[in-house]
């Protein structure tokens, strides 16, 4: 079983933390000696401390650079779309 100790600093992972869990999209953004700052992209976004000996039932995969800029301007054009609303 992996632990979140696996996980590179601003690298986006797709795992399963727990058997019957959906799959989270996470990015470890700072390491401590025992613990990491997690950003889970959801919805909304949240951030969360863990410990590296944490368990997590299945990585199911680390997303390339590439498939990181895909997901970051799938959002980029919603957030455009939010800001121009506020302007008016």
């Amino acid at each position: 079983m992996a632990n979140y100790k696996d996980l590179l600093l601003n690298t986006r992972y797709l795992i399963i933390e727990f058997e019957g869990d959906n799959i989270l999209l996470v990015e470890p953004i700072m390491i401590t000696n025992e613990c990491c700052l997690i950003l889970i992209h959801d919805d909304v976004e949240s951030i969360v401390w863990k410990r590296q000996s944490d368990e997590i039932l299945e990585i199911i995969e680390e997303f390339t650079a590439a498939q990181s800029n895909e997901y970051d301007e799938m959002f980029e054009e919603d957030e455009d779309i939010e800001s121009e609303e506020f302007d008016d």
